[in-house]
């Protein structure tokens, strides 16, 4: 498989005659960012069989050490977008995901890592080291097709809107949907909107061969507490550390619990 996607990328890459500063990384280490793929976000219309690619403009590294520090984001809907959800039938049927690659595992003792968003409060998943090795195959090559079109090639953190004629770009045809291109077995990362969804990071415990069936890392991204998790509400995406459900309902339990003291000293 790894020799098909070499094989298939470089096909691809070979066509593209601008500079690669515009197009969104993978998680291959020729790369500019040296294996550290950028975050890019995928809108797909089942019913409509339409996909939307953007490329969110950060390395999976910087979006982790940023996050190490509480930062959010906001992207509101480019005119892509706009077009995209303007000739969908029915947007409440529109699901989206978040994913990022990073096949060097770069940082010691990383190894290889990857971005995804999951639903909120869903029990994490599982891989073994092999699977989570294997997770970049196929949406390596529906990266690299996606960077073929729309707006990728010339403009910063651009975007695109491909159908099933456009191959290997189509996010429903194989190589990315919600499953990784079928390379995660009974996982489904696909939110709907006005859903959140929480941001985990899907790692290797170890790359030696000898401990490839040995459970990998799964784990939500955090900061102080907070879970991060993503949303969109069909204008804009957004990306912030915030309190689980749970927290809010001891809030709300807490903050009744003061009302009712205060209650009590006001009668005395």
């Amino acid at each position: 498989m790894h020799i098909y996607r070499t094989l298939i990328t470089a096909a691809i890459a070979a066509s593209v005659s601008t500079s690669a500063f515009a197009l969104i990384e993978d998680s291959k280490a020729g790369g500019a960012l040296g294996g550290s793929g950028e975050l890019f976000w995928v809108v797909m219309d089942q019913d409509g069989e339409r996909s939307y690619t953007r490329d969110l403009g950060i390395s999976l590294d910087n979006f982790l050490a940023a996050a190490a520090t509480g930062q959010s984001w906001s992207f509101a809907n480019d005119e892509t977008l706009v077009q995209f959800i303007s000739g969908t039938a029915n947007p409440g049927n529109l699901i989206w995901n978040i994913g990022a690659l990073d096949s060097t595992g770069s940082g010691t003792g990383n190894f290889q890592k990857f971005l995804s968003t999951y639903g909120q409060g869903a029990t994490l998943p599982t891989f073994n080291n092999q699977a989570v090795g294997f997770l970049d195959d196929s949406a390596d090559i529906f990266i690299a097709s996606t960077n073929t079109l729309g707006s990728h090639q010339a403009v910063a953190n651009g975007s695109n809107i491909a159908v099933p004629a456009d191959g290997f770009a189509y996010a429903l045809g194989g190589l990315w949907g919600t499953n990784f291109g079928g390379k995660a077995a009974g996982f489904n990362n696909g939110i709907a909107i006005d859903e959140t969804a929480s941001l985990i990071l899907i790692r290797q415990a170890s790359n030696v061969f000898a401990q490839r069936f040995n459970p990998g890392i799964v784990s939500e991204l955090s900061y102080n507490g907070l879970a991060y998790t993503a949303s969109f509400d069909g204008s804009a995406l957004n990306i912030a550390a915030i309190p689980e459900p749970s927290t809010y309902a001891m809030m709300g339990v807490g903050i009744a619990a003061l009302g009712f003291a205060a209650r009590r000293r006001n009668k005395r």
